[in-house]
């Protein structure tokens, strides 16, 4: 009994610590964060006219990496909540598309999320209306997930536009 105690007191230990030894990892090769910039949103809208609630809104989300570092990484995939005006409208979105990115380089790329009338409706009355306008900010609340020649590493990261 003793030892099962103990072995789960060491289990704790490690799974706590492993934010630690991802930073502690990129940190020992120099390897820094990659940033992310949602650069825009192109919106096709669906309607229907017979029953709204069938519309929907295919968003494209246009984002670039930049990869600071002095050696190539692979993003491995990322999961991220999309949230529209600051209202979570999708959670644990998962892509997982491997994308070469290229020392000191950037690399542009679209992600296709299909949003129901109901979807943005549940997330805040009239967003719909925002999101056909043009007028609607969106983020993305992330974990990006990266291979390197050194190993693999994760972190967090808001993904947001640039507003100038």
């Amino acid at each position: 009994m003793k030892k099962i105690f103990v072995l789960a007191i060491i289990s704790v230990f490690f799974l706590s610590s492993c934010d630690l030894l991802t930073h502690e990892f990129m940190g020992r090769y120099g390897l820094k964060d990659c940033s992310f910039e949602l650069t825009s949103v192109s919106t096709d809208i669906y309607p229907d006219y017979s029953n709204l609630y069938n519309s929907y809104a295919m968003l494209n989300l246009h984002i670039r990496v930049d990869n600071p570092n002095k050696y190539a990484v692979i993003l491995d995939r990322m999961s991220f909540d999309l949230l529209i005006n600051d209202k979570t409208v999708l959670s644990d979105i998962e892509n997982s598309e491997r994308r070469d990115v290229d020392a000191g380089s950037s690399l542009k790329f679209s992600i296709p999320v299909k949003v129901t009338y109901k979807e943005l409706n549940n997330a805040s009355d009239g967003l719909f209306d925002v999101v056909r306008s043009g007028e609607a900010r969106y983020k993305l609340d992330s974990t990006v997930f990266f291979d390197s020649e050194f190993g693999s590493y994760s972190y967090k990261t808001t993904i947001s536009e640039s507003k100038i």
